[in-house]
């Protein structure tokens, strides 16, 4: 993670791109860094972002073996042209390229009035015999009204993880006593707070619970899920 985002040559990088990382942000592993790059950017934008990891990645390896590396002032616009003549290709020569399907909503969806809603998501790392879930729950406006993070034990798998993320003992709980409910499987891209909450847990041991706000540290994802509204 030092390398694509803390060296001072690298710093420059970003500073001449597009690319924002928030100052709060702490990102555990590069898998961690990719999901939040992919729910805050578009695809061509993160095909973009890929060309700068890689050569980021090709000019510490050259420098390393004694190469002379890229000139990292011009590093950016060297890969606007490589995505632009990789594009110019494709069309020159037919290549069909895949459709990009968008299959239910591309941003969170808030509730009618007077009605709360709830996103949970789960977190889990193949090995470490466990998993983690976080949740959110929002007015019709994107006001937070509280959220949570947990850590659990015996979960084998992602899905597995993301399915107790629901059946929550103190979800099950809390929707016994209401009139009505309903629940339905959205990506990832419009649950961005419920699965940052999520990787919060795996820093805790056991539960945290918040009410009518979260940390300053989920503001950033918190304002991407809900635009366009206005957070509180």
């Amino acid at each position: 993670m030092h390398l694509f985002l803390y060296r001072d040559w690298v710093k420059l990088v970003w500073e001449s791109s597009d690319f924002f990382y928030p100052k709060d942000k702490r990102f555990l592993n590069f898998r961690h860094l990719f999901d939040f790059m992919c729910s805050s950017y578009d695809r061509d934008l993160m095909a973009l972002w890929c060309i700068i990891v890689w050569m980021i990645w090709g000019h510490r390896n050259a420098i390393l073996h004694g190469h002379k590396g890229k000139d990292v002032t011009v590093l950016v616009a060297d890969a606007k042209k490589y995505l632009y003549e990789f594009k110019e290709a494709q069309c020159r020569v037919h290549v069909t390229t895949f459709i990009e399907l968008k299959v239910g909503l591309s941003s969170w969806a808030p509730p009618m009035e007077g009605v709360f809603k709830l996103n949970v998501d789960g977190s889990w790392i193949p090995g470490l015999h466990g998993g983690w879930i976080g949740g959110v729950i929002c007015d019709h406006s994107g006001v937070v009204i509280s959220g949570f993070a947990k850590k659990l034990l015996g979960c084998s798998s992602t899905s597995f993880t993301e399915a107790l993320a629901l059946l929550h003992e103190g979800i099950k709980q809390e929707l016994k006593g209401l009139k009505w409910f309903s629940c339905s499987r959205m990506r990832r891209t419009v649950n961005k707070v419920a699965y940052e909450l999520a990787v919060f847990a795996r820093d805790i041991t056991d539960e945290v619970f918040w009410i009518e706000e979260l940390p300053e540290s989920f503001d950033s994802v918190l304002r991407l899920d809900c635009h366009p509204l206005v957070v509180a």
